[in-house]
């Protein structure tokens, strides 16, 4: 709550000292028992920002639902973004940003923010390649709101000049829609490294990466094993990979690959044809 509007509404100045409430900002508070918890930090703190200001950069993206590397921490500043020439907040809890359009913020869950695209193009300067095509994945993965690429290149463009923006381009190029984890887009990309196709349905061939809710929940284990065996009724072969496989393993996981090439007939997968990315999910279903 704002402070002015507290004390217009009769409540003390003692009250608004109190443990029970904190300061994020200056002139506002918020539940001490609420300071962990993101939204509400940031909300509290967009009762302070000027007309035009918003939230952004890693902040902005957590509330995106985009998932964000460990080392990053949304909340530890927020990030809010103002025009350009602007500040938008002066306060120790805060990294202020300045140079928003007045199109590339939008109201979601009551909180002023940059747009998917713009959180997107904000973050070039901030991850390294492999964790930016993982978020560029996961930005096309978004079913509300829904991202194109056609907003993403016009981002990026947008940025052009700013620090990252080469990054934005490579990612770009590298990223793939209807990836469902950080995990799947590693595989794709260390797959890619060592000379594997992205798509192979002529050979019946498929690769899957099983994280840890695939063994924890039974519903999805189940679901799992009735998806593999009528792949296998489709004469398909499904190579299952595990977090320690990509992580640890990488060179026997490479091995157990070049041997189910073989087995279908392909010595050097290097000479398969990749398939292009596409904005429609496909379904793959080969003939005997």
């Amino acid at each position: 709550m704002l402070v002015a509007v507290a004390l217009a509404a009769g409540i003390s100045r003692c009250r608004l000292r109190g443990r029970t409430l904190i300061a994020p900002v200056r002139g506002v508070r918020m539940l001490a028992a609420d300071a962990g918890d993101l939204a509400a930090r940031c909300q509290a703190i967009g009762l302070a920002m000027p007309a035009g200001a918003a939230l952004s950069h890693a902040s902005a993206a957590a509330l995106w639902g985009l998932p964000l590397p460990r080392r990053i921490d949304p909340a530890a500043p927020v990030h809010v973004i103002g025009r350009a020439g602007r500040p938008p907040i002066d306060a120790l809890a805060v990294a202020a940003h300045e140079g928003l359009d007045v199109d590339e913020a939008t109201l979601f869950r009551d909180v002023r923010l940059t747009t998917v695209a713009r959180t997107w193009a904000d973050l070039g300067a901030a991850l390294d390649d492999t964790d930016l095509v993982i978020r560029t994945d996961a930005v096309l993965a978004l079913s509300h709101p829904r991202t194109t690429t056609s907003e993403l290149t016009a981002a990026m463009n947008r940025a052009s000049g700013r620090r990252g923006c080469r990054a934005l381009r490579r990612a770009l190029g590298r990223a793939r829609h209807f990836v469902d984890s950080p995990m799947e887009t590693r595989v794709r990309l260390q797959l890619v490294a060592s000379g594997f196709p992205l798509c192979w349905p002529s050979l019946r061939l498929a690769i899957e990466y099983d994280g840890e809710h695939h063994r924890t929940d039974r519903a999805q284990y189940a679901r799992d094993i009735h998806r593999k065996e009528h792949m296998e009724d489709l004469g398909w072969r499904s190579i299952v990979l595990l977090a320690g496989d990509v992580l640890c393993r990488w060179s026997a996981t490479e091995s157990r690959l070049a041997d189910a090439f073989a087995s279908r007939g392909v010595r050097i997968p290097s000479t398969l044809r990749d398939e292009p990315d596409t904005d429609l999910r496909r379904r793959i279903v080969t003939p005997r």
